[in-house]
């Protein structure tokens, strides 16, 4: 699944969030963490059955509608279309108020966009749904960090550490929380755990100095 995938990062000074579906370099440590993480993939195409025969079917009917929102929903937002994306994510939410994911990409679209307050209340919906969705409290610790939110964004980059220990961008980026916030023994801490699961990353230069 791409939502299980690396996160972009965003540039101070950036118009918006980097594309959701490539994987550039990372940032420079003194840049923001990313705003939005990659979209799930599109869920499998289900047949719609053409006549429901009872309201059990009507139900299953409006449920295949909002797939086909979501996947299509998801397509738009891989090809750069985020109103469009966003209007489909809107749709599903609609027919399926329950939609986790939808809360989640909707989050995206929304902080790709710079909706960052609307966005934060997508991600923490998408976590009522889903408690233990790692990727939701990583978008949310982003947006909370473009939202000035430093401790909050603390706490959302170590709850996705939490149900992903091997997440090296939430080390990485929870480590660039740390310094800003001058706790800068934790902040080398989590930069050295984040390499080593990810080599590629950056050096910071906070461990330029160090061997």
């Amino acid at each position: 699944m791409l939502y299980l995938a690396l996160f972009l990062a965003v540039l101070v000074g950036c118009s918006g969030p980097p594309p959701v579906v490539t994987r550039p370099a990372p940032p420079s440590p003194t840049a923001p963490p990313p705003a939005v993480p990659p979209a799930p993939q599109p869920p499998p195409a289900v047949k719609q059955r053409e006549k429901p025969a009872d309201r059990h079917e009507e139900k299953s009917a409006e449920t295949i509608h909002a797939e086909e929102y979501y996947s299509r929903g998801v397509s738009k937002q891989n090809a750069g279309d985020h109103p469009g994306a966003l209007a489909d994510f809107t749709q599903t939410l609609t027919l399926k108020p329950n939609h986790a994911d939808a809360y989640f990409n909707r989050g995206l679209v929304k902080a790709r966009l710079g909706d960052y307050q609307s966005a934060l209340a997508d991600f923490t919906q998408a976590l009522t749904l889903k408690p233990n969705h790692a990727d939701a409290y990583y978008g949310r610790g982003s947006t909370k960090w473009h939202l000035g939110d430093y401790s909050g964004a603390l706490a959302d980059f170590s709850n996705t550490l939490r149900r992903n220990p091997n997440h090296a961008e939430a080390y990485y980026y929870r480590g660039l929380v740390k310094e800003k916030l001058g706790e800068t023994e934790d902040a080398i801490n989590d930069y050295t755990q984040a390499l080593k699961l990810n080599p590629k990353l950056p050096k910071p230069k906070i461990l330029e100095s160090r061997p």
